[in-house]
């Protein structure tokens, strides 16, 4: 009887604490490194415009 009682408390734990928090968790983990790629892209697509800027300025012009 005491038994079941446990793995009833475990079981309704376990579906709904454990298991939502591990999926917000990992959502959540998914979002975050999503935004630190597109991030790292904006960034690299910023210093490649800054460096094709730069060799523009460095490259003499004929008028």
């Amino acid at each position: 009887m005491m038994w079941d009682v446990f793995n009833a408390i475990t079981l309704a734990v376990l579906v709904y604490v454990v298991i939502p928090f591990w999926g917000a968790w990992f959502f959540h983990w998914l979002r975050e490194k999503r935004e630190i790629r597109k991030d790292r892209e904006r960034i690299d697509q910023l210093m490649a415009d800054a460096e094709a800027q730069r060799e523009q300025y460095r490259t003499p012009t004929n008028p």
